[in-house]
């Protein structure tokens, strides 16, 4: 889930647009832009702090197993 909802943010990210009134196609050549870079990350920190608070009475929050097995004894 972590990275099906990080990955279709930067799928988003990444679609190409046009202006309104624009009569040539879309361009895809934006680069890397801050603002699209700054999504991105903030895509994959709100993924993670979503299956965070979705698993964590199963896993207390801990997505390592090396680190959930020795501390929770799953």
């Amino acid at each position: 889930m972590y990275l099906f909802f990080a990955f279709a943010g930067t799928m988003v990210a990444h679609v190409p647009y046009s202006e309104p009134g624009d009569n040539h196609p879309p361009s895809n050549l934006r680069g890397t832009d801050p603002i699209i870079l700054l999504y991105i990350a903030l895509c994959f920190g709100f993924s993670l702090a979503v299956n965070v608070w979705i698993f964590f009475r199963v896993s207390g929050g801990l997505f390592n197993p090396a680190v959930c097995l020795p501390l929770r004894g799953c």
